[in-house]
């Protein structure tokens, strides 16, 4: 593993070819990479805001300077894990069966590579996909979900047998229940709450998620709502009582670190344009963080 320096020469990383989220390279060969990036331009919830199609543009386009290193972890990405980005994802968007089953076999294909695959864009619903190719790759799996509301995917693909539910759990959770709180229960999918949280150190936090999904294969979904619109109003789904950047890092990094990521999807972010871009820069914090944890898990596990 290399170990993240004081100081970052940016110059090494800029080049006039094209530019991938977080400054990772554009491939067109797939094979022989740690971690694997895609664009989800694609939404299916029509009772979000729309937007959240243009979402992973808007990211790619606008944003410098995250990614490279990770200082909490020390850890220089760039340098410990081959990390290649496969440009936007080509949907059928004829139906939204056929769009299921383009998200299925893109993420399908990145896995069969052996690299960790994630997906940057969609909605809470094109997590579906990517839960059935990580079920179709390694069998069923524990799914963590960091969001504002029950996770609808994670919901319908624990109800098909695809999940290890009593190592699954929502967090972080403002809303929903009216709509998904029985059938959670009955799969025995586990709830922590904003509120709950709010009486609990983060490092707990953390360890309850580590404590379920330790030694299992796992599937995370970020969705930006897990912030509070205070701090990201680019969400297709906002909800007050969300977190900040730091509670929000402080959770990820105590619950992710040391487990067995196969797939990471970070969605539910629109193409807008806030005030500094205070939006984009805490969406940046969460996607750069999450890529760090899993470069760091990968590159700890190589040197076993």
């Amino acid at each position: 593993m290399v170990k993240c320096p004081f100081k970052m020469d940016f110059a090494k990383y800029m080049s006039d070819g094209p530019s991938g989220f977080m400054r990772i390279p554009v491939v067109d060969d797939i094979n022989g990479y740690d971690i694997l990036f895609a664009a989800l331009p694609y939404e299916c919830d029509s009772s979000a805001k729309p937007g959240s199609r243009n979402g992973a543009a808007y990211f790619r386009r606008d944003l410098f300077g995250f990614g490279f290193c990770d200082q909490g972890l020390d850890i220089d990405m760039a340098q410990s894990v081959k990390s290649g980005d496969c440009g936007d994802l080509v949907i059928d968007s004829s139906s939204e069966e056929a769009a299921e089953k383009s998200i299925f076999t893109a993420a399908q294909t990145m896995l069969s590579t052996g690299a960790c695959s994630y997906m940057i864009g969609g909605d809470d619903k094109t997590a579906y996909a990517q839960i059935k190719a990580c079920y179709e790759k390694f069998g069923k799996t524990a799914v963590i979900h960091f969001g504002g509301s029950i996770s609808s995917a994670l919901v319908r693909a624990a109800e098909e047998g695809m999940c290890l539910n009593d190592a699954s759990i929502e967090v972080g959770i403002r809303n929903g229940f009216c709509e998904y709180g029985e059938k959670l229960a009955a799969l025995g999918i586990k709830a922590v709450t904003a509120s709950d949280i709010d009486y609990m150190p983060l490092e707990d936090v953390g360890a309850l998620i580590k404590e379920k999904t330790a030694g299992k294969p796992v599937f995370v979904i970020f969705d930006v709502n897990f912030f509070d619109p205070a701090f990201v109003t680019s969400a297709a789904k906002p909800y007050a009582g969300g977190f900040t950047a730091y509670e929000t890092v402080a959770i990820i990094e105590s619950a992710l670190v040391g487990l067995d990521i196969k797939s990471i999807s970070l969605c539910g972010m629109l193409d807008y344009n806030d005030p500094g871009e205070t939006s984009l820069n805490n969406m940046a914090e969460a996607a750069s963080k999450l890529y760090a944890i899993a470069a760091f898990n990968i590159a700890t596990a190589k040197e076993k």
